[in-house]
């Protein structure tokens, strides 16, 4: 049995060479215990990393007083239906170009009835949002030019998605309210 622990390569109990006849290292508790710390600290910084970040980031809060906008879903229904009874059809036109480290943008609304007369005389609020960071919005003050046309300008701080809030009145009472999606590149 001597014989065989003599032949290279030959890993029999009390053997301490490896395959290829060089002394080896031996796996110890502690060579065990720090490959486990290693491993389990690694997700632990890495599950950290994730935790910053997305509690850093977009907090996913669409709306402040869901419940109370909730209670007066009925009052939006009905916002709606008089909107439709206007037949306004807004035509919405944009135009970018850099600008240092923004976007110069306009925002052209040209509005018309469902006869297709422009509708003049009307007064306009409106706002972008970035819809991830809550950055603030960006108030947008519209001009009246002909054809029932409204334009803002605007420099924007990025370029990419925004959400467009108007809403247009005209001196009668009658509110439109038109929430877009814009791409502005």
């Amino acid at each position: 049995m001597s014989a065989m622990n003599d032949i290279p390569g030959n890993n029999a109990p009390g053997n301490d060479t490896p395959g290829n006849g060089t002394p080896g290292r031996k796996i110890t508790g502690k060579h065990v215990l720090v490959a486990m710390l290693a491993f389990f600290g690694l997700i632990i910084a890495v599950n950290a990393t994730f935790v910053y970040l997305s509690l850093s980031t977009w907090t996913g809060l669409v709306s402040s007083n869901a419940y109370v906008e909730g209670l007066a879903y009925n009052a939006t229904l009905e916002d709606a239906a008089r909107q439709r009874q206007l037949g306004w059809k807004p035509s919405l036109q944009i135009s970018s170009e850099a600008a240092g480290v923004g976007r110069k943008t306009n925002i052209t609304v040209i509005f018309s009835d469902r006869h297709a007369t422009p509708i003049n005389g009307l007064t306009i609020d409106a706002e972008l949002r970035h819809p991830i960071l809550d950055t603030g919005d960006l108030a947008l003050a519209f001009q009246a030019m002909p054809d029932g046309a409204y334009r803002a300008q605007i420099d924007l701080p990025r370029a990419g998605s925004w959400k467009l809030r108007l809403i247009a009145r005209r001196s009668d009472g009658a509110t439109f309210r038109l929430d877009k999606d814009l791409s502005i590149e």
